[in-house]
């Protein structure tokens, strides 16, 4: 098979090109509220003159009723006279001195392929160093364009076939046997890609999952979306071999609640209090040394909190115990308040006076 190359649209890419009516969301073309819109690329350069180019597709969604030409063009020589003045073709074809309708004329006039509501087209005979498209779009729905690939010289499967085929073989054949090339083809782009499908950040969405039973994560995609899933799935191998850790529990609930939280444990807060306070704190951090506390500066629903808890249970190590345990804004000092996360001291000049000092009583609360 020939050496194909391909000239891949994505993203910021289309800003090079002339956007009509479309803009650019999320790096994908979208037409939205205009009824007629398009595109128009810029000029494509293939670096050898006498290039046959081969084959354009346009990723996107086109609903029914939708109306879309695709016009392609290619030639030898990049300047063309219009309206008696000599130009580059980019300078004519992105240049906004020039209105979409004016575009699409002289790419007719000039003998451009045109194609009707085709997203996937073999370009005959368009041979030149420069190529341009363009694509035409009549919708009353929301038409989104992904990218678009356009791919030289022109894949043949001629050469394989017997000289008394390839010799004499008519237009039509050629093209016919191009049908079966670009099938070949998108196979050999299918195989090339599989090293993405197993790279945590070039993988579909769709494979997350996948992946993630391969490395032994139980976790459901929905409910961490795929940005989050995809950092716990890279951060595994850490994960797997410290986990029943604090570093481990930290970090893991570090990406599925966006912080990062306080993991108290029994012998710190024992060792740094009385009996008093011990007593007092046994209802928060627990009695037994298997148990600790996780507190959390912000609240979550019911479903992200049973969803918490399971994240918990396959971290923390086997019979041991987690109390979770939200700080809400306006705890008492005695209940779940941590000083320094959601605790702070209110002005003394609010205390109500006795006997010359300032005190604490049930009317005073500690926001």
């Amino acid at each position: 098979m020939a050496d194909v190359k391909r000239f891949c649209i994505r993203g910021k890419g289309f800003l090079q090109g002339f956007l009509a009516n479309m803009q650019l969301c999320e790096n994908r073309l979208v037409l939205r509220d205009a009824r007629v819109g398009g595109y128009v690329s810029k000029v494509l350069d293939s670096g050898e003159p006498q290039t046959s180019w081969g084959r354009l597709v346009v990723d996107g969604q086109f609903y029914d009723g939708c109306e879309y030409t695709i016009y392609s063009f290619a030639t030898e020589d990049n300047r063309i006279s219009y309206d008696g003045k000599e130009m580059d073709w980019g300078f004519f074809l992105n240049s906004t001195q020039f209105t979409f309708a004016e575009k699409i004329n002289v790419l007719e006039a000039a003998g451009a392929q045109v194609n009707v509501r085709f997203d996937d087209v073999l370009i005959a005979d368009q041979i030149g160093r420069y190529f341009v498209f363009a694509i035409q779009i009549f919708s009353e729905q929301e038409v989104v364009i992904r990218g678009v690939d356009v791919s030289f010289p022109k894949e043949t499967l001629m050469q394989y076939l017997p000289e008394v085929f390839s010799s004499k073989a008519s237009d039509f054949f050629e093209r016919y046997m191009a049908i079966f090339g670009s099938i070949l083809f998108d196979r050999r782009l299918l195989l090339a890609k599989l090293p993405d499908y197993v790279d945590i950040d070039k993988a579909p969405d769709d494979v997350l999952p996948i992946l993630a039973d391969w490395l032994g994560i139980g976790f459901s995609m929905e409910v961490w979306g795929p940005d989050k899933f995809r950092k716990i799935l890279k951060m595994a191998k850490e994960m797997s071999k410290f986990r029943g850790t604090k570093q481990a529990l930290e970090e893991g609930l570090g990406v599925f609640l966006g912080e990062i939280p306080i993991v108290m444990e029994q012998f710190k807060w024992r060792k740094y209090s009385g009996v008093e306070t011990q007593k007092g704190c046994e209802n928060i951090y627990g009695t037994h040394a298997n148990e600790f506390a996780i507190l959390i500066t912000n609240t979550v629903d019911e479903i992200t909190f049973l969803h918490l808890k399971r994240l918990v249970d396959a971290l923390i190590p086997l019979k041991a115990k987690a109390n979770i345990i939200f700080l809400d804004k306006n705890s008492l000092l005695d209940k779940y308040t941590y000083l320094d996360v959601n605790a702070e001291l209110i002005d003394s000049r609010k205390v109500p006076f006795f006997d010359g000092e300032y005190k604490l009583d049930s009317e005073v609360v500690l926001v």
